[in-house]
């Protein structure tokens, strides 16, 4: 099973958070694997990487991927992370794992709240090692859960910001404002 961190490697989108819960995962769940796809912020950063990636050989990957192979990466990630610890507008990062279909767990912080719903289309926890932890080990261990999850997140995604209600809103927006 494979979880990924997407986007930004960086402190105030959880990266320390999730290196100290996903230590206390790996050690405890021997299938799982975890894939870092993003820029690394600092160097700071880069050195837990770097720490993470030793201590666990063969079982955390990193890939600095661009914009348009992200896809790839939600294809092959059961679960994806967004660990926020302070506030977030609408994530793209989220957005795109639900539209793939991929299990999701973000923290309870700023705009993730808008999009997912605690345990119908997502996991929501605190930004805290516990909580994170608590709750990857949740999606971990029950299989059903996180196919149920996965399958809402897909759902909720391209019925609320699917391409066809987009044009559906501009058609809108331009009817009203030039009386087409």
């Amino acid at each position: 099973m494979t979880i990924t961190y997407p986007r930004r490697l960086y402190e105030a989108r959880g990266f320390f958070l999730m290196a100290e819960a996903m230590d206390l995962l790996l050690d405890r769940y021997t299938d799982i694997t975890l894939c870092f796809a993003g820029e690394i912020d600092n160097e700071k950063v880069r050195r837990e990487l770097d720490r993470l990636i030793s201590s666990y050989p063969g079982r955390i990957s990193y890939c600095l991927t661009d914009f348009d192979d992200m896809a790839t990466v939600y294809r092959t990630s059961d679960v994806v992370v967004i660990p926020t610890l302070y506030s977030e507008g609408t994530s793209l990062s989220l957005l795109e794992a639900m539209a793939s279909g991929c299990c999701v767990v973000a923290t309870d912080v700023g705009g993730l709240t808008d999009l997912v719903i605690d345990n119908y289309n997502g996991v929501l926890c605190e930004p805290t090692v516990a909580s994170l932890t608590e709750a990857l080990a949740e999606v971990i261990e029950d299989t059903e859960k996180r196919a149920r999850l996965a399958a809402c997140a897909r759902e909720t995604a391209v019925a609320s910001f699917g391409k066809q209600r987009w044009q559906q809103k501009w058609r809108d927006i331009l009817k009203a404002h030039l009386d087409v």
